[in-house]
């Protein structure tokens, strides 16, 4: 039986749903964190950003199923490996389709989801071949998520925290791009189109200019009067070491050790990010509650 269900779930990347964490950011900013299992609505949008985002996976994989039948690593996902015929795959989508929709009714949290949907079948069909609009679109789902998170909330989301996580985003995304360029030197051929619109001194220069502009942005806050009158304490300043180091932990991965993973592949297999992260998460935790 799990052999017959292993491609459906596969197709799903349900390693991807940690993204989605980034919905109960928000909560966690405005002390309510501890509200998630008292009110409801942010795990129906947690559950809804994770179905939408694996329906578009799908669809993804659907329209690249030949270019994947051609890629040295995409040719093992189900489509490219016919795991899962045209006619069960398209039942499937009925199926999650349903789902979304019964869970976008019990969030009553359906526009942010609508946009990311909407967003991504554009990607999907064109932004994804033009250069940096195709990071920017990624950027803006991770917006997106946030967004999703205050109105499930009720929270006020602050400029901080739409300017950090769309920068972050960019250089996770750009991230990933250096990644397969690298990766398509390495076999003389492009794996997607609009790497023909980078190269390694470009994307080099704007990770640094990226990372830098996260690192000032996240100072700005930290050290903002307004953030401290909010969180009721002037030491959010002391996260800011844990994310020199985490930036300092990721350029030496990229560089030194010339990790060709993605951003996420990366912090989910570094025990070094992991504790960072970790380190980071509990001071801030210690400092607002």
């Amino acid at each position: 039986m799990y052999l017959l269900l292993k491609p459906y779930l596969d197709i799903l990347r349900p390693s991807h749903w940690i993204k989605n964490i980034l919905i109960f950011v928000p909560a966690f900013f405005a002390q309510k964190i501890h509200l998630v299992f008292k009110e409801p609505a942010l795990i129906y949008t947690f559950l809804s950003f994770s179905l939408a985002a694996s329906i578009i996976y799908i669809v993804n994989d659907w329209f690249d199923v030949q270019e994947d039948r051609m890629h040295p690593l995409k040719l093992n996902r189900p489509l490219a490996a016919r795991m899962i015929s045209e006619i069960n795959l398209l039942f499937f989508l009925v199926v999650l389709s349903i789902a979304l929709i019964i869970l976008l009714w019990l969030s009553n949290n359906s526009t942010p989801v609508l946009i990311y949907l909407g967003l991504n079948v554009a990607y999907t069909l064109r932004l994804k071949h033009i250069a940096i609009i195709d990071i920017t679109s990624i950027s803006i789902g991770f917006v997106l998520r946030i967004v999703a998170g205050a109105i499930a909330e009720g929270v006020l989301l602050t400029h901080w925290l739409i300017t950090i996580t769309f920068l972050l985003a960019m250089c996770l995304a750009l991230g990933k791009r250096r990644s397969e360029l690298i990766f398509s030197m390495a076999n003389s051929k492009p794996i997607r189109k609009s790497l023909t619109g980078y190269n390694l001194e470009f994307i080099n220069l704007a990770l640094i200019l990226l990372w830098g502009c996260t690192l000032v942005f996240y100072l700005m806050y930290c050290m903002s009067q307004e953030v401290a009158a909010r969180m009721g304490t002037n030491k959010i300043y002391l996260t800011a070491f844990f994310v020199i180091i985490g930036i300092i932990r990721f350029f030496q991965i990229i560089t030194v050790e010339q990790d060709l993973r993605s951003p996420m592949e990366v912090l989910m297999s570094d025990r070094f990010l992991q504790i960072v992260l970790l380190c980071c998460l509990t001071t801030f935790y210690l400092l607002i509650y």
